[in-house]
Order: structure tokens, then sequence, then C-alpha cells
């Protein structure tokens, strides 16, 4: 996730939480430390993204040097 910055990270975790699909659990610690993890929404969503991921692998040439269609950024709300 090297092309992720800190922010970006932590505004989608924190979206992903408000919309239900993730839970957030927050231990005590020094340091602090953090789990999430895919509520039961969440979970559901699951083989529809890989029913996806399968469609895309099997119809689109993805190679690393290729250039891509579409940016993430473009679908920020």
């Amino acid at each position: 996730m090297s092309d992720c910055s800190q922010k970006m990270l932590s505004q989608t975790l924190k979206r992903l939480e408000q919309i239900g699909l993730i839970s957030r659990q927050v231990y005590p610690e020094v340091p602090p430390r953090v789990e999430y993890s895919l509520t039961a929404r969440g979970q559901s969503l699951m083989p529809h993204v890989s029913a996806l991921i399968g469609w895309a692998l099997e119809n689109f040439d993805i190679a690393p040097n290729k250039p891509i269609l579409f940016k993430t950024e473009c679908f920020k709300s």
C-alpha cells in the first residue's frame, strides 16, 4: 500500500466504518493498537467483490507497466 497516504487510508477506514462495512476495535496499550474487521454487512459484500475481480481479470489485460484506464481519485466523494 505504498501508493496510499496515511491521510487517505484514515479517511477510507473511517468512511467504511460509518457505512457499516468494517468495525474498529481500539486497545488501550502503549503504543496504541487498533484492529479492523469486516462486519456481517462487509462479509456479505465479499462474494460480489470477488466476482468483480474475477470478471476484470478475465476481461482486461492488466500488466504492471501498462497505463491504467482511470484513477481512483475520480471516485472520491
